[in-house]
């Protein structure tokens, strides 16, 4: 889930069946056609450009949400792609099977491999003039430019889910111990507990993150949450901030709206 140039861009699938769905206000939301038939995991927007990746490491791109280009895939469906980032004038993508992609072009139109001593990578986030990449067995990396990474202590052995910056700090969930992870600057990492959540974003001087359950959870600092019921069970993976709302979206279809 995105949001830039206007429009919230959500990508997923189900059935075998991947998904672009686009909407200028949150509630009516238009699906793109688009070339491409992979399963998409993640999108990221900036530098006027949204980039969307998964399965089959496919990597497709569009200024505005509507038309899409597609620049990468291999065609193999055992290397998919979970995340991506933009900062410091490159995209870093991360890979299912320890690999990531990287482009040096800000237009996202090539892209090389590098490999990290993990077994399988999630979440990448941009800040503070640095790439933080999240993944299995608490395996936490940093990188300046992408291309160089070093391996930096978690104090945790799960599996790392989503990460993410704002606010002067970055956020790696723990989505299936209900905690998180929270740094200033991706070296020195903090436990966060009690925070049942596996996406977030960062608006107004607020974080909004969402995940598992009947509610959402808020917080100025990224330290300290506070709980916000939502309507009924939801299974949400991602949020995003823009036109004044927030929008968060989810398995089945699910699509929830909170206005600031």
């Amino acid at each position: 889930m995105a949001y830039g140039n206007g429009v919230f861009v959500a990508v997923g699938g189900a059935s075998g069946k991947s998904t672009i769905l686009v909407s200028r206000d949150g509630q009516s939301w238009t699906r793109v056609s688009y070339d491409a038939q992979s399963f998409l995991n993640g999108i990221a927007y900036d530098n006027g450009l949204f980039v969307a990746v998964g399965f089959d490491e496919t990597i497709l791109t569009s200024p505005d949400g509507y038309s899409w280009t597609k620049v990468h895939g291999t065609g193999s469906a055992l290397q998919y792609l979970n995340g991506v980032a933009y900062g410091g004038g490159r995209w870093v993508a991360t890979g299912a099977f320890s690999q990531l992609l990287v482009s040096q072009d800000a237009g996202a139109s090539a892209w090389q491999r590098v490999n990290l001593d993990a077994q399988g990578l999630e979440g990448v986030a941009y800040g503070n003039g640095r790439f933080v990449v999240s993944g299995q067995l608490g395996r936490l990396f940093t990188s300046t430019d992408g291309l160089a990474w070093q391996a930096v202590s978690s104090g945790t052995d799960a599996n790392l889910g989503n990460a993410v910056f704002g606010g002067g700090r970055f956020l790696v969930f723990v989505p299936y111990r209900g905690e998180a992870l929270t740094s200033t600057d991706g070296l020195t990492w903090t436990r966060v507990s009690g925070l049942g959540a596996r996406a977030a974003t960062y608006a107004n001087g607020r974080w909004v993150a969402v995940g598992w359950g009947e509610k959402a959870f808020l917080s100025q600092d990224g330290l300290r949450w506070s709980e916000e019921p939502l309507p009924g069970y939801r299974s949400l993976n991602a949020v995003a901030y823009g036109n004044g709302l927030y929008v968060a979206v989810g398995d089945y279809g699910h699509i929830l709206i909170r206005r600031e």
